[in-house]
C-alpha cells in the first residue's frame, strides 16, 4: 500500500463515521476507520446502509482545501480501481456507485468540519445482499464470480485517493470534472430528479465545476445543487 495513513480495525462499529469523529480527539488526520460490519450504517439523507461481514465499511478522515464537489470527486477514484475487476461501472450524482444495469455496488457520504474531510465509504464486495434489494444492489464479487481479498482491496482504493488529493487540494473539481462526465451514469439521457421542492423530469447535461448537475427542462437549463435521481 502506497499510502501511510494508519488503518485503525474495528470488528464491529455503529457506524465508521461516527468513530472517525470519535477518533479525531486521540489522533490527527489522515487516517482510516475500517469495520468488518456496521449495525446503524447510512448513507445519502440518512437513509440505512445495510453492512453485514463481507462488504468494504470505512471511513477516511484527511484534511482538505477544498469542500465543493468533494463526493464526486471521491468517485472517480474509487471508479478507477474498481473498474480493474467490473470495467461497467458509472457514477451516479451526487454519490453512488452503480452498474451500468442501474444495480447500486458503492456509496460515498462526506461531511467537512472545519476543514478535515469525513469520507464515508461503503462497497458491497463479498457481502450477501437481502434478497429486497436483488433488483437494486449487487455485491463486486458477484460481478467478477469470486471472492475478492478486502485488504488488497482497500489498499487499491487508499492508493488511488492518496494519489489524486493533493491535486483536489490544489485544483478543485475542475480538472476532474470531464472525467466525471465521461463516467456520469444517465448523461443525455431523460430522467427524473427528485429535490426536497419538486420532481423534474429533463436531460442531463453534465456537471458545473462546483458538483452541481445541469438539467435541461423543457423550458429551461436547471442548477441543482441537491437531489435525487429516481429515474436514470
Amino acid at each position: 500500500m502506497m499510502t501511510s495513513w494508519p488503518v485503525i480495525r474495528l470488528e464491529e462499529a455503529d457506524s465508521t463515521m461516527e468513530a472517525a469523529r470519535l477518533e479525531t480527539n486521540r489522533r490527527p488526520p489522515p487516517f482510516v476507520i475500517l469495520a468488518e460490519r456496521q449495525t446503524h450504517g447510512r448513507g445519502w439523507k440518512g437513509n440505512e446502509w445495510i453492512s453485514p461481514a463481507g462488504g468494504l465499511w470505512w471511513t477516511a478522515v484527511f484534511p482538505v482545501q477544498q469542500a465543493a464537489a468533494l463526493s464526486l470527486f471521491l468517485s472517480l477514484p474509487m471508479l478507477r480501481v474498481l473498474s480493474r475487476y467490473s470495467p461497467h461501472l458509472a457514477a451516479k450524482w451526487p454519490n453512488d456507485l452503480y452498474t451500468k444495469e442501474r444495480k447500486k455496488v458503492g456509496g460515498i457520504l462526506v461531511e467537512v468540519r472545519s476543514g478535515i474531510a469525513y469520507a464515508g465509504v461503503g462497497i458491497n464486495v463479498n457481502n450477501c445482499l437481502p434478497p429486497e434489494l436483488a433488483g437494486q444492489a449487487i455485491s463486486l464479487s458477484k460481478l467478477v464470480g469470486h471472492p475478492l481479498d478486502l485488504d488488497v482491496l482497500l489498499g487499491e482504493l487508499l492508493d488511488a485517493l492518496a494519489e489524486d488529493l493533493p491535486r483536489f487540494n490544489r485544483e478543485g473539481f475542475t480538472p476532474f470534472r470531464a472525467l466525471y462526465e465521461e463516467r456520469l451514469l444517465g448523461r443525455d439521457k431523460r430522467v427524473t430528479l427528485q429535490t426536497d421542492a419538486e420532481t423534474l423530469e429533463g436531460r442531463i447535461s453534465g456537471i458545473r465545476e462546483d458538483g452541481c448537475l445541469l438539467l435541461e427542462t423543457e423550458t429551461c437549463l436547471r442548477v441543482i445543487a441537491l437531489g435525487s435521481l429516481t429515474r436514470f
